[in-house]
């Protein structure tokens, strides 16, 4: 894993969502979709009464669009950002504090599904809302036109040129699906712009992916994880999901050519049919990566796409015919004898991810917990009583101040003496201790936390 950090040595401010910690280029359409999202954030935060998940909420709300969010003339360019702390490696390398400055597609487009909500918004007007969706189509243009020019690149520097060019197959598919899910909700007012850069885009992911394509497995193969790790085994079962139903959707847009049409729906039925197979081989629970032989490897991890959040970004796996296997699936994933990564101790519990270990070799970084992990567990869950255990821990997580002793972390107090993230999701925890947290603000489980919390406040009365 390469990370482009940002030193802050010069950083002086204090991590508020009212003042943002980045210099960023706050033209006028970026200003008022602030205004927008914060009235709307505030709307909604009204149906809630316990003030720890009132701020929670209204923070992570508002933390891309104040926080991640650049408008530059090249257009829309959105920070995985947060403030990182892992301490020294254990081999004693330094790992600096500092923030991630470069886009990450798939973190970008997650950050951006949480505002497709504010369309929903009947209070907002069309020119009140053209702010927003000017920001949402520039993104839609630069990042089409960044995958156009590197299809097998995942992060990219605000000056266009490749953060990381690690191959994780899941990328150009995340910005397939979110131009479909943007189209959805997007209002009769605004035309899709920018078709000429989109359709290109397409083309040159489509061919891209074809040459990943094994025609005896019929299953796009990934050097890397979702997670930045490299893969143990070439197929990786949910991102080839995503694939395949982000081609099938956008094969039914209008704006697509009708050779393209039947070229994209081809190519979905295809990796369709690898899954077919999958499914009918893995009778019990699928598998998280596979090779060709078929020998398979099950985990869950908590970044997006993983098999814990099919019914989330690929519905159509999860019923019907993939209903019980699905079911089953999830089953394994929430039994720690089953998943390695599923951790469970007297306060917490939660889905996570084998990332930050290998990163950092630190041992008290080995049980983490995702925020991530944990909201997709209650988006995909049933009982009412388990979704307001796991959120009652994220807010819980929230409040948790740093130990900087333990994580031999002083130096970052000393750049910046008022530091703070309570209040904030984490990249990750430790659920034997909570204050011992990576990146103290994330903005994708930010993000992905309102966006839950907003779907199970508009279903209260």
């Amino acid at each position: 894993m390469k990370l482009n950090y940002k030193p802050l040595f010069s950083i002086t401010s204090i991590l508020m969502v009212a003042s943002p910690i980045y210099a960023i280029n706050a033209g006028d359409d970026l200003i008022k979709a602030q205004e927008i999202i914060a009235s709307h954030a505030e709307n909604i935060a009204s149906k809630i009464d316990n003030d720890n998940y009132k701020k929670l909420f209204l923070n992570a709300y508002n933390l891309s669009i104040k926080n991640s969010v650049l408008t530059d003339s090249k257009g829309t360019f959105i920070i995985t950002g947060g403030w990182q702390c892992y301490g020294p490696s254990a081999d004693g390398s330094d790992n600096p504090p500092g923030t991630m400055d470069a886009m990450w597609i798939r973190d970008a487009v997650l950050q951006l599904h949480t505002y497709l909500n504010v369309y929903k918004d009947n209070s907002i007007t069309d020119d009140q809302l053209e702010s927003l969706d000017n920001i949402i189509q520039d993104f839609i243009k630069r990042s089409s036109n960044l995958l156009k020019s590197a299809p097998s690149a995942h992060a990219f520097n605000q000056d266009n040129s490749i953060a990381e060019s690690d191959y994780e197959a899941d990328s150009p598919a995340f910005l397939i699906w979110f131009i479909d899910e943007y189209l959805q909700v997007k209002r009769d007012s605004f035309k899709l712009k920018n078709i000429a850069q989109i359709n290109s885009m397409l083309k040159v992911v489509y061919e891209f992916y074809l040459t990943k394509t094994d025609n005896d497995i019929n299953l796009v193969s990934s050097d890397y994880r979702p997670s930045d790790d490299k893969a143990e085994k070439p197929y990786n079962i949910p991102t080839n999901m995503l694939i395949a139903s982000a081609f099938n959707r956008i094969s039914k847009q209008g704006f697509i050519n009708s050779d393209d049409a039947k070229n994209y729906s081809s190519f979905s039925k295809k990796i369709n049919n690898g899954l077919l197979t999958i499914k009918e081989k893995f009778a019990t629970r699928l598998p998280f990566e596979t090779d060709k032989k078929y020998n398979d490897l099950f985990m869950d991890d908590a970044n997006l796409p993983g098999l814990l959040s099919i019914p989330y970004l690929t519905p159509e796996y999860s019923r019907d015919s993939w209903k019980e296997i699905y079911n089953l699936t999830r089953t394994a994933i929430l039994d720690p004898e089953q998943n390695p990564y599923y951790f469970i101790s007297g306060s917490y519990q939660g889905l996570g991810s084998p990332h930050i270990y290998n990163y950092t070799q630190r041992k008290d970084f080995a049980r983490n917990a995702w925020p991530i992990g944990m909201i997709t567990e209650a988006f995909t869950e049933a009982s009412s009583t388990r979704k307001q255990n796991i959120l009652n821990q994220l807010i819980k997580s929230a409040q948790a101040p740093m130990n900087y002793n333990a994580l031999q972390c002083s130096s970052f107090q000393q750049y910046i003496p008022k530091f703070t993230t309570v209040g904030f999701l984490r990249e990750s925890f430790s659920v034997d201790n909570d204050k011992m947290y990576t990146r103290g603000w994330f903005t994708w489980p930010n993000a992905y936390f309102a966006e839950y919390a907003e779907d199970q406040l508009n279903q209260l009365k």
